[in-house]
Parts: structure tokens; sequence; C-alpha cells
């Protein structure tokens, strides 16, 4: 165990070494002053230009912070005694490429649904989570079919696709909650296709929510196809996520992955490296070096979604881990405590309030 300790310290080093480098290309300020621009849109407040950086230290445990918007309806009273409380202690996303295939209509990845299911049942009487999931390959194929994403709900075919993708994506939401009651926890399916639009989760719905956290329950929502006027949206789940972090305050946000973090490149390619640490500042991120691909029927924006949404939620004070479903660093992120080995760290440099 000691010598694996230190082959990883030693790669860390090197990682290091090698995302200096590529910081120091040019075209890196292009792309961090793009990503400045995507979280502006998404209300992160992002007003100046970005200047080039050298990366932090890698992370040594997960931490904890708070939350940005996205909720219609809500006082401000209510607003601040949300932030005050708490209302989870992790918020989970469970990524729809981990636990299906995604290259196979409607097909589960059995073995690391049930590593995810059977680490979510070893803490969930002593912490407070959310569950959200992705649909990987339930829903992605008929929303792509059909045209669903911002296509006209006076148009009959689109609205058959609608009908379609909400079909499979609750066929998964199924799926999951039975996996999680087997395993003794009480879970909870929620569809936001009853409560979200174009301004994000109703107030009455948070307050449904955090009924069920109370009570000892686990919400388990998912990506959904929405209304918004006369127009069908797929709404991811990251960003349900970005949404709920500001209202449940957790004190960390998990996305699971089927890889190990977030990487400089495709993990695919040679050369790929597992970045440890993303630190989000008010003028952009300080690591952004970074390519993507996602698989061409995927209509939430594949990894570069995840990474914009986690930014944008660290830059509000709540740290973001990416880790590998089922992994150590995921079972870590879960607990709330020891070393994240393995795994990404997004957070702020903001002061924690």
């Amino acid at each position: 165990m000691s010598s694996e300790r230190t082959l990883q310290r030693k790669r860390r080093k090197q990682i290091e070494k090698e995302l200096k480098e590529v910081f120091a290309q040019p075209e890196i300020v292009d792309l961090m002053n793009k990503a400045r621009a995507t979280l502006a849109g998404a209300g992160a407040g992002l007003s100046e230009e970005v200047t080039q950086t050298s990366p932090p230290p890698p992370p040594s445990s997960v931490g904890s912070g708070g939350g940005r918007g996205g909720v219609r309806g809500t006082s401000t009273e209510k607003g601040k005694k949300g932030k005050e409380k708490g209302f989870c202690d992790v918020l989970v996303k469970l990524g729809g490429a981990a636990v299906t295939n995604k290259s196979e209509l409607e097909t589960l990845d059995e073995d690391t649904l049930s590593s995810v299911i059977r680490q979510i049942a070893a803490v969930h009487r002593s912490r407070r989570l959310v569950v959200v999931h992705g649909a990987g390959s339930f829903g992605h194929f008929q929303a792509k079919e059909f045209g669903v994403q911002g296509g006209s709900l006076e148009d009959p075919r689109v609205v058959r696709g609608f009908a379609e993708t909400r079909a499979s994506v609750t066929k998964l939401n199924t799926k999951i909650v039975d996996a999680l009651v087997r395993e003794k926890v009480n879970a909870v399916g929620l569809s936001p296709c009853a409560f979200w639009d174009s301004r994000g989760c109703s107030a009455a719905s948070v307050e449904i929510i955090r009924g069920l956290v109370g009570r000892g329950f686990v919400p388990v929502l998912h990506g959904d196809a929405i209304a918004c006027g006369d127009r069908s949206v797929i709404l991811s789940g990251d960003k349900i996520v970005a949404d709920l972090a500001e209202v449940l305050r957790p004190k960390v946000v998990l996305f699971l992955s089927n890889v190990n973090g977030i990487y400089n490149k495709p993990p695919s390619c040679e050369g790929a490296i597992l970045i440890p640490r993303i630190e989000v500042v008010p003028n952009g991120w300080s690591c952004v070096g970074i390519e993507f691909e996602s698989a061409a029927h995927d209509t939430t924006g594949g990894m570069r979604g995840k990474v914009e949404e986690a930014a944008a939620i660290a830059l509000g004070g709540v740290d973001v881990v990416v880790a590998r479903a089922g992994s150590e660093a995921a079972l870590v992120a879960l607990r709330g405590k020891g070393d994240l080995e393995d795994g990404t760290l997004v957070t702020s440099m903001r002061p924690r309030r």
C-alpha cells in the first residue's frame, strides 16, 4: 500500500508538470474566455477577461460549500433559510453513461449500477442524499429521432417523440428506484416534467423534496423532457443538479461517471491526463485545456455539459467531485471523509459562506 501511494504521488507530480506545459499554450486563454462566456450565460456572474494561470495542487480531501440559483417562486426569506440550514449532505448525479450502455437502446450496465446501489445503501442512514440520474441509452435515441430538443409541440411528430422519450426515461427511473428499494433504501422516484420549466423548478416542488429528505427518504429524479411554452426541451440531469444545489445546500455534489474524473482530453486518447483539481474563480477557470467528445445521439452535451455545470456550482461555493461510479473515490465523497486518491475536485477560490 505504501509503495502504491508513493507511485501515485510521483504520478501526480508528473501530471502537474505536464499540465503546466499545457496551460502555457496561448490557445488555452481563448478556451478559458469561451468557458467564461458560457458560465456568464448560466448566470454565474462572470465579467472579466481571464489570464493564464498554473494549476493548483491536487486535493487531499472532500470539502463543502454553498450553491447557485434555479428556483422560481421562492421567497427571499425561504431562500435564506435554506442556505442557513442545508437540506442534504450529498447531491448525487448518476451519469447515464455510467449505468447504461449508451450505444445500445435501453441497456443497463448491471455491474456498475449494482456497485453504485451498494455504496448508496451503505451510507444512506447516516447521510442525507438526493439522487439525480441521467438517461443514457434510455430516452436519448427517441429524443434524437423525433427532434424533441427545441421541437414545436404543435408538430405531431415532436409530440409523439416527447411521449416516447418520457416513457423511456421513466422506465430507467423505475429500475433504479426498484434496485435501491431492494437494498433497503427508502427511495422515491420523482419526474421533473411535472414541476420544471425554463425558469427552473417550482418552490412547491423544492418543499416536497426537502420534506422527503427530512423524513428519511431518498428522492430520485431523472433527466427528462419538459414543455416550455410551445416548445419541448430536454432537461439534463446536470441542469437539475445545478438548480437543486442552490436550494438544498449540499455539503458536496458528486458526479458519478464512467471515467475516473475530468481529463484534459477524452480518456481513450493517447496522452490523456486526469486533472485532480479545477479551481473556479470569478473570472473563469484556472484549468480549462480540455477537449470533449460525446455520443452522436447525446442531446444533453456529454462531458462538456458536466464540466460547465460543475464549474457553475463550484462558483457558488459548493464543492463538486467527479469520480468513477462505484469507485473508492465515489465512496469517499459519499461518506464525506477520507483522501480523494482519484477523481477530480472542482472547487471555488471564493470564501466559504
